[in-house]
């Protein structure tokens, strides 16, 4: 199993000063701002990225910055994937503690841990 270090590199100075330089302009960009994800990514010597990773330096290209593919590579995961890996990783407490907030799921949990229908 390899490992592979991703650091994805974006400049957040230059959101803020987008924001700061669009505050005074009608109609000014609404580009989002970049944020850096660091991770550490272990794969199997067969996996996609090393397999990417060791053909390019076959191919001559030798210190390759696998950022760029990476972020293409998420930006093709549906929206629902994101939302049900949200869900599973959920703490059942944040869950708990969101339904006691929510007025109308509160009364329907007093009504469930009070044996009522």
């Amino acid at each position: 199993m390899s490992e592979v270090d991703i650091e994805l590199e974006t400049n957040e100075d230059n959101g803020a000063e987008e924001k700061a330089s669009a505050k005074g302009r009608k109609g000014a960009s609404n580009k989002p701002t970049m944020k850096k994800i660091r991770l550490n990514l272990q794969e199997p010597d067969d996996g996609p990225l090393n397999t990417l990773q060791n053909k390019l330096k076959d191919r001559g290209l030798k210190n390759y910055d696998l950022s760029e593919t990476v972020s293409e590579a998420l930006a093709t995961i549906p929206k629902e994937w994101w939302d049900e890996k949200l869900e599973e990783l959920t703490p059942l407490e944040w869950k708990v503690q969101a339904a006691l907030d929510n007025p109308e799921m509160r009364e329907k949990l007093v009504s469930l841990l009070e044996g009522q229908e």
